[in-house]
């Protein structure tokens, strides 16, 4: 048995300049975590598939709910961390429509 070093070939958990071991980061592409069936379209979306489906940015996409821009989202279940759902069908009405204001309080 030798003393030596572990040599470069030996992965070793490298901390940052506090001593703090780093997250190994995955180069994985993110994905939902239960895709849909093929010819299966989800009816309810994430902020993140509705921002794709509109090609715009989730920020936009929230900013624009809240003053009213395009449809509301629906809400699913209490507090904080609640579920957020953009309906595709109201979604594309809209854009058939040429994107007017949503009107409010139609609930």
């Amino acid at each position: 048995m030798s003393d030596a070093p572990p040599t470069s070939s030996t992965p070793a958990l490298a901390g940052d300049a506090f001593g703090r071991r780093r997250k190994r980061q995955l180069d994985a592409p993110k994905t939902s975590p239960t895709p849909a069936p093929a010819g299966i379209t989800p009816e309810l979306l994430t902020a993140g598939q509705a921002a794709e489906l509109l090609a715009i940015g989730q920020r936009t996409l929230w900013r624009w709910s809240r003053s009213g821009i395009c449809p509301a989202p629906v809400k699913i279940g209490r507090g904080l961390r609640a579920a957020v759902r953009y309906r595709r069908a109201e979604l594309l009405d809209w854009i058939a429509n040429g994107c007017p204001r949503a009107e409010r309080g139609q609930r």
